[in-house]
């Protein structure tokens, strides 16, 4: 753990540039949220085809079943994720909260790759999927914007067409 002299200030952070021309943590948290919405988008593909597969294979469920909870997984997870932000903000720290997030993501696709799972394991990887929303928020946009630097006056100042 640092020192408070050893800490790094936003300041330093905004100055170091080493990814693209870019601070050093923007390259991180652009992998990071890549690998995150492939995961979650090439998830929600796939698994809409393992709850509709006969028994040995999948669940079992009929086409509209799976659909409707392919959706209420997505509905709840934008939901949490507004909890998630004040969570994120108030109580645990960006920092925080985003490693809580990934951790508990793995924890929820490790629990939906064991094949005796069946619903239960659905059930509980789709509830940890979950809370890894509510702990996480909006925390890799907060993080994203504390390596730029707040707007001059001349950038936020309307643009004017002279004739």
């Amino acid at each position: 753990m640092k020192t408070a002299s050893q800490a790094i200030s936003n300041e330093e952070l905004r100055k170091q540039r080493s990814f693209l021309g870019h601070p050093k943590g923007v390259g991180t948290l652009s992998f990071m949220q890549l690998c995150n919405s492939y995961a979650s988008y090439g998830m929600s593909a796939i698994l809409i085809y393992y709850l509709y597969a006969v028994k040995p294979e999948g669940l079992g469920l009929s086409q509209a079943n799976a659909a409707q909870l392919i959706s209420l997984y997505s509905a709840c997870s934008l939901m949490f994720g507004i909890v998630g932000s004040y969570v994120a903000d108030r109580i645990l720290g960006t920092r925080r909260a985003l490693c809580f997030s990934r951790a508990v993501t793995v924890l929820a696709y490790v629990c939906l790759a064991l094949p005796f799972g069946g619903i239960v394991g659905y059930v509980g990887a789709m509830c940890l999927l979950l809370v890894s929303a509510m702990l996480c928020g909006r925390s890799a946009d907060a993080l994203m914007g504390k390596f730029t630097t707040s707007p001059t006056a001349e950038e936020t100042e309307p643009i004017r067409l002279v004739m």
